[in-house]
């Protein structure tokens, strides 16, 4: 048995749950694969395979099927031009979520529930850096008493006066 990434592991669990190819391959990437609303989703989508399975429909047949539900539901997206529409993935998925979060009004995403966001981000990096530059100040400083030439005095000087700049 080959290795087999997490990724490809969680294609192949989703194709054989009736997905095909081009949503597996975008759902695949979603992270967090235990949503209720992924869950769901799979569930259903398992249950309309072994359906047609059952029926014996022909892949064609199956595949014409989803794509009829996603021009049923509003999840194909015309292109530019207007003569083609190409199916979305991540509406399905959004309109998975909202149906969930209708049905359960006190459900609430865990990324949203940890309070990630590109503000929260952003600061914890500044705050880093901020603190990274004043203790190299701090270390130019003691580098500073050490020098051994004026030449090398002023160099560390100048670095730590524009590291100090930086924190401020």
């Amino acid at each position: 048995m080959a290795f087999r990434t997490r990724l490809e592991r969680r294609y192949e669990y989703l194709r054989e749950h009736g997905f095909l190819p081009f949503e597996a391959r975008r759902l695949a990437t979603v992270r967090k694969q235990s949503a209720p609303y992924l869950e769901a989703m799979v569930k259903g989508r398992a249950n309309t395979y072994r359906a047609a399975l059952k029926n014996n429909w022909t892949k064609t047949q199956y595949r014409n099927h989803i794509y009829k539900q996603y021009a049923k539901q509003g999840w194909a997206i015309k292109t530019p031009a207007g003569k083609m529409s190409v199916k979305s993935v991540w509406n399905l998925l959004r309109a998975q979520e909202d149906r969930y979060r209708a049905k359960f009004p006190e459900w609430e995403s865990p990324s949203r529930k940890k309070g990630h966001g590109s503000r929260d981000f952003v600061k914890g990096v500044e705050e880093k850096v901020k603190g990274d530059f004043r203790s190299w100040a701090d270390r130019l400083k003691e580098r500073e008493g050490r020098a051994k030439t004026d030449k090398q005095r002023a160099k560390i000087s100048r670095q730590r006066q524009n590291l100090e700049t930086w924190t401020t």
